[in-house]
């Protein structure tokens, strides 16, 4: 029998899921934010607009240079800056509005404004009230307020004043709108949880503990509600208000267990933002260097963004997602350098942006006329991607829980490495892919996608793995790998896979640090090509077979059950002893295909970009997959490509574009020491002679934007292929019908 303890332990989380669970409403009157690309960032803030007539200079200047819209700090750690009946600084230039003034300069100018705020820190409300601060374990205030305190309703409040009170204030956007790592241990959140739980806010983290672990999850819960609560009151008094936050949703950069945001506040905002240019923690714990590390985040953050609107029963996938934004830093880089960077380092990141369908929002450090290139880059290619949506073919699970409670003190090295190296191999061979999250995964409809890849994701829910199951037997498609379903959702490790029926097979011990990989025989996953670099290594006198190829990360030793052998794993346990098994396993469930490889294939990818590993990743795809990729690149593996979608499959106005972007720029000959620098691009190699084949979709005209040069199309097998001239920085192949 269960515990009056642990009942109430269930109770409170089942409670605490339902509060968050639903998505946000579809946006009426908010669609304009999805199509406004050129934003200007102001972060000096309301001081800077010392003397009456500074709002109209700013909002002119920037105007002529070509923005659409303008985000300028409004409220910071001394207060907001607007004449607010509400508790806060009412003093603030006295006599003067400066949102009133900022508004109507915007709205002279025809450019949207949206606030910033900065979220939980306000200096004077923190003194006035200390009973709604954040505390840690021991007691002491960490300097910001939290959300569980009279601070939301407070905050309700404010935007409420906002909303109706300013016409031309076209929104807000809350900076560090997180939970404090560490906190809070305050009474309103120890009450709260204790009504919740039935148990005591624990005070040491301990990833055996269930209540540890609905402590953790209280957290996130807590910030989530807030927003939701928020977003209620706004929509209550002026539908065409955004609600926009950075939130840090998508990063790894938070401590071990918990901590910031989780990708359930996503659920209830217009806009999901986060900071993609800089960042102190990623350099320092071997994450991807400059440059390369943009694709990662942006394809990261307008998944976790804009797959927060299909979630629920309201919205299966039709329509428009959210807007989400970037705002990359011109300053506090390494070596922390305030100075603006070259236009063709910005332009650069506007370009891998837009790639991934992310909005760009530049830090305010060049003035007018430093943005004009931004700008005059995004102008002529927003009519291509207004009302774009990502075309689905594989859908990349990446898992929350599987960050928490595998990743555990160590979500660096044991998860994410593994995520950002699959999205390497993905990107560098051109496979159209999303990230999909864990409730995506639980409520969504997968049956858009032709192929699942599950990169050891290790924590996996029972509602997940039967929906999984449901999938596959459609005829849906599962590539998996390494510890793949081997813990459930709270991080506690299983007897067996929990999809081992999918996978055909058995795990029998622990992951061991590296193995060797070899061919088996006769098989029709691998082509000739990678059979050939999967038996590279030979006797360097003889020229004879030496043995199987090395793979440089983690292995499951496993068994076969009802699965197919392809590959042959080869390697030493950590009691010395060589074993042998399946390195990857096909089988064939109701319609669907499987394949798993018991091979932690993502980091291995993430630490050495051996090319047998990422052939053998994609061929296994396209093996497992319903149907093939809607298109396919041959471009060199510094070309990423992205395919979208403008208007509804199968009508004659649908459009497909495929973005091209070159990230061979230049980087300069600097030394690049992690955290002390920092290389900018300053040209651009172009790359000539891409080849981009359409699957038997209908389409006539092929033409390369911008510009219009029309491309001529030949059959070819599966479909028509154009040969694209010449790709500068980025271009779109745009296919109509």
């Amino acid at each position: 029998m269960m515990s009056r303890g642990r009942a109430a332990l269930v109770m409170g989380l089942a409670l605490m899921v339902a509060s968050g669970a639903m998505a946000g409403d579809v946006r009426p009157g908010r669609e304009w934010l999805s199509s406004l690309w050129r934003w200007g960032y102001h972060d000096i803030g309301p001081e800077y607009f010392m003397t009456p007539g500074s709002a109209q200079v700013v909002a002119s200047n920037m105007h002529k240079a070509g923005a659409e819209g303008m985000i300028i700090r409004i409220a910071s750690e001394g207060g907001p800056s607007w004449k607010t009946k509400t508790e806060g600084r009412t003093d603030f230039f006295k006599d003067r509005d400066i949102v009133d003034e900022v508004g109507a300069a915007c709205h002279h100018e025809h450019l949207k404004f949206v606030g910033y705020i900065y979220a939980l820190v306000d200096k004077p409300l923190l003194a006035l009230h200390p009973e709604w601060a954040m505390l840690n374990a021991a007691g002491q205030p960490v300097g910001a307020l939290c959300c569980n305190t009279g601070y939301r309703e407070l905050m309700k409040k404010r935007l409420v004043e906002l909303a109706q009170n300013y016409p031309d204030l076209n929104g807000v956007m809350f900076d560090m709108f997180m939970w404090w790592p560490g906190c809070c241990y305050c009474p309103d959140c120890k009450a709260k949880f204790k009504a919740l739980t039935g148990f005591d806010a624990p005070v040491n983290q301990n990833f055996a503990d269930p209540v540890w672990r609905a402590w953790a999850d209280f957290q996130h819960h807590s910030i989530e509600d807030s927003m939701k609560e928020w977003r209620d009151a706004l929509r209550a008094v002026r539908p065409d208000f955004v609600l926009m936050a950075n939130t840090w949703s998508g990063w790894i950069i938070t401590p071990s267990g918990a901590g910031a945001s989780s990708v359930g506040v996503d659920d209830y905002l217009d806009g999901t933002l986060e900071e993609t240019g800089w960042y102190w923690g990623a350099g320092g714990e071997g994450f991807f260097g400059w440059p390369v590390r943009w694709p990662y985040m942006s394809q990261m953050l307008r998944c976790v963004g804009d797959n927060a609107a299909l979630r629920g029963p309201q919205d299966p996938g039709a329509g428009p997602g959210r807007c989400v934004a970037t705002m990359w830093e011109a300053g506090n880089i390494p070596p922390y350098v305030n100075g603006p960077l070259p236009a063709s380092e910005v332009v650069a990141r506007a370009a891998v942006n837009i790639t991934f369908g992310v909005h760009p929002m530049p830090y305010f450090r060049r003035g007018p006329e430093g943005m004009k290139p931004i700008y005059d880059f995004l102008a002529p290619r927003e009519k291509w991607l207004n009302g774009a949506r990502a075309v689905p073919w594989c859908g990349v699970v990446v898992s929350e829980k599987t960050q928490y409670w595998y990743g555990k003190d160590k979500p660096l090295q044991r998860y994410q490495w593994g995520v950002y190296g699959i999205m390497r191999t993905l990107f560098e061979q051109h496979v159209p892919f999303e990230i999909i999250t864990d409730e995506d995964v639980e409520r969504r409809d997968l049956s858009p996608y032709a192929v699942i890849l599950m990169d050891n994701t290790a924590c996996l829910s029972d509602a997940a793995a039967e929906r999984l199951r449901e999938y596959v037997k459609k005829g849906g498609g599962l590539v998996a790998t390494g510890e793949t379903s081997l813990y459930d959702e709270g991080g506690k490790k299983q007897a067996d896979f929990g999809l081992g029926d999918l996978f055909g097979a058995k795990a029998l011990a622990d992951a061991v640090p590296q193995g060797y990989v070899g061919i088996v025989g006769k098989q029709d996953v691998l082509s000739a090509a990678t059979v050939k670099l999967l038996g590279a290594n030979v006797n360097d006198i003889t020229g004879e077979p030496a043995g199987a190829m090395p793979f440089v990360s983690d292995v499951v030793e496993t068994a076969a059950t009802t699965g197919t052998q392809v590959l042959r794993l080869y390697c030493t346990k950590a009691d010395g002893k060589p074993a042998e098994g399946p390195a990857m396993l096909t089988n064939k469930v109701g319609a669907g295909k499987v394949i798993y490889m018991p091979l932690n294939v993502g980091k291995a990818s993430f630490l050495v970009d051996y090319e047998y590993v990422d052939r053998m990743v994609v061929e296994a795809l396209e093996w497992a997959a319903r149907e093939p990729a809607p298109v396919e690149v041959k471009a060199p593996t510094t070309v990423i490509a992205a395919v979208w979608r403008q208007g509804q499959e199968g009508r004659s106005s649908s459009k497909l574009i495929v973005h091209l972007l070159n990230d061979v720029s230049s980087l300069g000959r600097g030394q690049v020491v992690l955290e002390q620098s920092v290389a900018l691009r300053r040209e651009v190699l172009p790359v000539r002679g891409i080849e981009v084949t359409f699957r038997g979709t209908g389409y006539k005209r092929f033409t390369l934007e911008p510009g219009g040069t029309v491309l001529t199309a030949r059959k070819v097998p599966g479909g028509l292929a154009v040969t694209v001239p010449e790709v500068g920085l980025h271009a779109m192949v745009v296919a109509e019908r």
